[in-house]
Order: C-alpha cells, then sequence, then structure tokens
C-alpha cells in the first residue's frame, strides 16, 4: 500500500459545522480468515462511517504475525488497521455502531479490536512489523529451517574415554644395616653384664663347696 501523505490539521465538511476528528481501529483477525472475509469487513466498515458522513482515510491489512502469547488457542493472527475521520456530533453514533458491528456481525474473524483517538496533527504514515506470510519472512524461514536440519544430521563427535592411571606406590624403604645389627653400646653394655655375673656364679659355688664340707 502506498504511503498516504501526512494530514496535520483537521478538516471539515461542507455543510458540518463541526471539525473532523480522526480514529484509528485496529483489529486482530484469527489466523485463517480469508481475504473475501476481510473484505467484506472493510466494506461494512466504509458503510457505516459513510452513514455517519465520515471518511475512511485507509484500510490496511498488515498481514499474519506470531503473537506474543496465545488468543483463543491461536499463536497467530491478522492485523488489520482501519484509520477514518467523523465529525464531533457523530462520534458517539459512529463508535457504538461499529463495536456492534464488528462484536456481533464480524466476532468469527475478529477475536480482539482497539479504537483509538488520533492527535489532530498526527501522521497518517506509520511504521508496521514484518508479517510472517511476507516473501522475505518465507525466505528466511526456509534458509533457517535448512540450518536447523543440517544441524540435527550432523552426528556429534565421539570423545574417547581413557582409563584413569592407577596410582603408583613408593617403593619399600630397605631397612638400614645398621638397624639390623645391635649398636655398639648395647654389645658392650651385654658383655659388662656377664663379666659382674660370672664372679657372683663361682662365689654361689664356693658356698655349696662349704656348705657340703
Amino acid at each position: 500500500m502506498d504511503p498516504i501523505s501526512p494530514i496535520t490539521t483537521q478538516t471539515t465538511v461542507p455543510g458540518e459545522p463541526y471539525a473532523m476528528i480522526r480514529y484509528e481501529i485496529l483489529m486482530l483477525a484469527r489466523p485463517d480468515t480469508t481475504s473475501d472475509e476481510i473484505a467484506n469487513l472493510e466494506k461494512a466498515i466504509e458503510t457505516q462511517i459513510a452513514d455517519a458522513k465520515g471518511k475512511v482515510v485507509t484500510f490496511d491489512r498488515w498481514g499474519k504475525y506470531r503473537l506474543s502469547y496465545p488468543v483463543e488457542k491461536n499463536s497467530y493472527g491478522q492485523y488489520v488497521l482501519s484509520r477514518f475521520e467523523v465529525s464531533e456530533n457523530h462520534k458517539g453514533k459512529l463508535l457504538r455502531d461499529l463495536d456492534t458491528l464488528i462484536k456481533i456481525k464480524h466476532n468469527e474473524q475478529i477475536v480482539r479490536f482497539v479504537t483509538k483517538l488520533l492527535a489532530p496533527d498526527a501522521p497518517i504514515t506509520y511504521a508496521k512489523p514484518e508479517p510472517v506470510d511476507s516473501s522475505e519472512s518465507r525466505e528466511r524461514d526456509k534458509t533457517l529451517s535448512k540450518i536447523e536440519n543440517s544441524l540435527k544430521e550432523t552426528p556429534a563427535p565421539v570423545v574417547e574415554k581413557k582409563a584413569a592411571p592407577a596410582p603408583t606406590q613408593a617403593p619399600a624403604e630397605k631397612p638400614s644395616a645398621d638397624a639390623t645389627q645391635p649398636s655398639r653400646k648395647a654389645t658392650a653394655g651385654t658383655e659388662a653384664m656377664a663379666d659382674k655375673a660370672e664372679p657372683e656364679t663361682e662365689a654361689a659355688a664356693t658356698d655349696d663347696d662349704t656348705a657340703e664340707a
């Protein structure tokens, strides 16, 4: 849709003493809503606005988008934006009629909608996000899908697990030669004790001989 030049002042309609006030309606349609159903909605809105001596400024079907949270079990939805002008003395009835039109006659297609009053100097042009059903989005999704599939098909590298080495034991210490032999001091002491013990034995023998005599 070609950009529309910004409207910076309120307009008036011949024969109407009141300035025209601009509104917009942002509608969320079900993801399976057809183009014919959107076209019928557009005609119905144009009829209601014309009956109120208003004018449709734009009716723009944005396309399909992924929702931030499911709405009536739908993860996707189609956004439709309509901007229109109506005089001050007709705005109340028109807004009520549009509310009834969407809630009753088009409730099978529209699941959410919001009506907003626009500032007098608000431009008609606006930036909208890229829908998921655009050609660029479809090509990007295909590329991402190919990358994901290739990652799934690529086998994971096999990592060989090596056995942990057995703990090394320190060699047993051999007893030193000095440890297996008695010390010189201990040997000398033993010999001294033996020398002392011999006289006692001899003395004991002499006593026995005296007793026998």
